[in-house]
């Protein structure tokens, strides 16, 4: 009888598994499909068409076009000549005036003085006349090489009799241009002139040049040698 019994409870007990067994496959199943309708009906729903607006291939371009330069005059204006002229004038002026002042020569130091100053004619001019010339200073290597020429130097007499502007313009041969040409324009700016007169006021001269000859007496020119 307890054998009956048991063999019972073990059919039930397979048929109560079986039963929750296949209840649990279909809810399972039924779980399983309605998560895909979701899915499916929400990746649906988030689709989002986008409107593709054609781009122009082709670039507007605009054309500027300068405006045309005026046309040349055929005639200059006679402004022009005039200017032309009146700048020829001054250089062929300014040309005449160049001043050529007697060479002198020092060997050593020395200031030559002029004390007078040269007359004023009825028309109120007076030439250019040197006031004070002072000698210039040998420098020593040129000295100790027996070095000795002339240099030409031009320069500007300002209205005050006072020396501007020099420069060297030739020198009797280029290693004395080289080793006495700034002893000479510094020796220059030295000079006092009484200054040229027109309609007896003084004015700037230039460019008036000068000669400055180097010398060395014969007795040093020997220890030098």
């Amino acid at each position: 009888m307890r054998r009956l019994i048991g063999d019972i409870r073990f059919v039930v007990a397979v048929i109560g598994g079986g039963v929750i067994a296949v209840g649990l496959f279909l809810l399972m199943h039924q779980f399983i499909s309605t998560n895909r309708q979701v899915k499916v009906s929400a990746t649906t729903v988030n689709l989002v068409n986008f409107v593709q607006v054609q781009r122009e291939s082709k670039v507007r371009t605009k054309n500027y076009n300068l405006p045309k330069p005026p046309p040349k005059p055929k005639n200059p204006p006679p402004k022009t000549q005039i200017q032309t002229t009146a700048a020829n004038a001054v250089q062929n002026r300014s040309r005449s005036l160049n001043v050529k002042l007697s060479g002198v020569s020092f060997g050593g130091t020395g200031v030559v003085v002029g004390n007078y100053a040269p007359p004023t004619n009825t028309s109120g001019y007076a030439p250019l006349t040197p006031m004070v010339r002072i000698a210039p200073l040998y420098p020593p290597q040129a000295a100790y090489q027996g070095v000795q020429g002339s240099v030409y130097v031009c320069f500007t007499v300002e209205p005050d009799g006072s020396v501007s502007s020099p420069y060297v313009k030739r020198a009797s041969t280029p290693q004395v241009r080289r080793m006495l040409g700034q002893a000479a324009l510094k020796n220059i700016l030295q000079w006092k002139f009484f200054p040229r007169k027109v309609n007896g006021k003084p004015v700037a001269t230039r460019p008036v040049c000068q000669p400055i000859q180097f010398r060395i007496p014969r007795g040093e020119a020997s220890q030098g040698g």
